[in-house]
């Protein structure tokens, strides 16, 4: 038994590693780069221990270290290859800074080590294997010269192996940081979303109460079918329909309210004397293409700076084929607690414009810049989610149409068409595998919906399956293989 290495070698990835010479003293890291290509011009091709790529700066460089722990006889580590996303400066950090007390790199660019590693073995990886930075290095020839020259050395430990690292769940997932978007017909679908897209994506912040919060950058919300004269009620709203009742005048009118400062209907109704939402009827009336018809509730006299400024900034009205599509802009919004209530208020008032102006009610957009739920919310928002999620109808129709995937037997190729919602012939094309087609669906924009996106692939591959086997293919229909 050869206590150096611990079988079967290589521990992690192996499907994705290409080995040579388990016994050998170098272990080659190609970053970005196609391993294929170094494994093609490394001569002879066993003058290293193992070839493999490095994509990830926190899971890649731990699998590296594990598999380096079990397999002693590796005490050059060569670095190759593109750096696409700054992987290789801490893993090369690591073997020259080492790690802090909380098992961080000491590096410029984030990366963390399990903590199942111990610090005892850190150091001994450290101490023993040398890095060899040859990211400059682009001749094949040169790198092969290289490799030659780097002197053997024996095994320096015996091999150890250390438990998986726990998965603690972060505090918020990756994103694009801004720009999240909610659509569905009614209010409390799209609210389900939101607290989903918060629980998982919102930033954790301070308040300026104090407090913390998870916060999105501008949400942007879309009710497309919400009835305000009959809404439609789910029992997870935190509010009555007798409350609701009595906010929704807070933005529908003008009325007082005592030892209320102002309300959203004052300032939009009322804003110095000037009823905003009649000119946004006004200016509708006179010409429905009209991009003015806009309310205003920020003073910036009063508001600038004030700790009482409103948080629903804007209302713009615009038409489209004799709809009204409401757009609505909150500086900052408690999507629990206030969002909701908004939205049917909002809503509400929309309605209103359409009356006096005889339009069909459009889609209500409420662009939320800061979406943030309160930590005395946080429990209650992902217990809603959880118990109710099922509730929302995932499947609902793409507003980008529909796409209907045939096989020619004849040509050998998938046939690929695109209907409009209503059931209209918009485009066709052929291609002879499923990449091909979904890259061409994709570059033309012909899906939105995620869940649409992803059962495209699957009968787009499935489709290609059944041509190269001959078999019949159907959409959305199990075949035998």
């Amino acid at each position: 038994m050869d206590s150096n290495i611990i079988e079967p070698w290589p521990l992690y990835f192996k499907e994705m590693l290409h080995v040579a010479n388990r016994t050998h003293h170098v272990g080659i890291i190609t970053l970005w780069s196609r391993k294929e290509i170094y494994i093609e011009g490394i001569d002879p091709p066993k003058l290293y221990n193992t070839i493999g790529q490095l994509y990830s700066r926190e899971e890649g460089i731990n699998v590296i270290l594990r598999n380096l722990a079990a397999n002693r006889y590796i005490t050059d580590l060569v670095v190759v290859g593109v750096n696409l996303n700054h992987c290789a400066e801490p893993l090369i950090d690591f073997f020259k800074n080492g790690v802090d007390e909380n098992h961080k790199v000491v590096s410029e660019y984030n990366s963390e080590i399990d903590k199942e590693i111990p610090k005892e073995e850190i150091e001994l990886l450290r101490r023993n294997i040398k890095l060899h930075d040859l990211r400059e290095y682009t001749d094949l020839k040169e790198i092969n010269l290289y490799l030659r020259k780097i002197p053997k050395r024996e095994p320096y430990a015996e091999a150890k192996t250390y438990p998986k690292a726990e998965i603690k769940q972060p505090d918020y997932y990756p994103s694009d940081h801004s720009g999240f978007i909610a659509k569905g017909n009614c209010i409390g679908d799209v609210w389900i979303d939101i607290l989903k897209l918060i629980n998982r994506f919102g930033y954790l912040k301070k308040t300026e109460y104090g407090d913390n919060e998870k916060e999105l950058v501008s949400l942007m919300a879309v009710i497309k079918e919400e009835d305000p004269g009959k809404p439609e009620w789910k029992e997870y709203f935190e509010f009555t329909k007798k409350e609701l009742e009595e906010y929704i005048p807070q933005v529908t009118s003008a009325k007082e309210i005592q030892g209320v400062e102002y309300t959203y209907g004052q300032r939009l109704m009322n804003f110095k004397g000037i009823d905003q939402i009649e000119k946004i009827v006004k200016h509708i009336k006179e010409a429905k293409h009209t991009r003015r018809a806009v309310a205003v509730l920020w003073d910036v006299e009063k508001d600038i700076d004030s700790p009482k400024c409103p948080c629903l900034d804007l209302i713009q009205g615009l038409v489209q084929e004799d709809r009204l599509y409401f757009t609505c802009y909150f500086r900052s919004n408690d999507m629990f607690e206030a969002w909701p209530r908004n939205a049917f208020a909002l809503r509400k008032l929309q309605k209103m414009v359409c009356e006096k102006t005889e339009l069909q009610l459009g889609n209500l957009i409420i662009i939320s810049d800061s979406a943030h739920i309160y930590e005395r919310h946080f429990r209650k928002a992902e217990d809603i989610v959880e118990k109710y999620q099922e509730q929302r109808k995932l499947w609902v129709q793409d507003p980008y149409g529909t796409i209907l995937i045939e096989v020619d037997d004849i040509s050998k190729e998938i046939v690929v068409k695109h209907l409009s919602p209503e059931g209209k012939r918009l485009d066709d094309f052929k291609a002879k595998t499923a990449i091909e087609a979904y890259k061409r669906i994709a570059s033309q924009n012909k899906i939105s919906r995620i869940e649409h996106a992803l059962d495209i692939g699957t009968e787009l591959q499935k489709a290609e399956i059944a041509l190269k086997l001959g078999k019949k293919f159907v959409q959305d229909k199990v075949f035998e293989i």
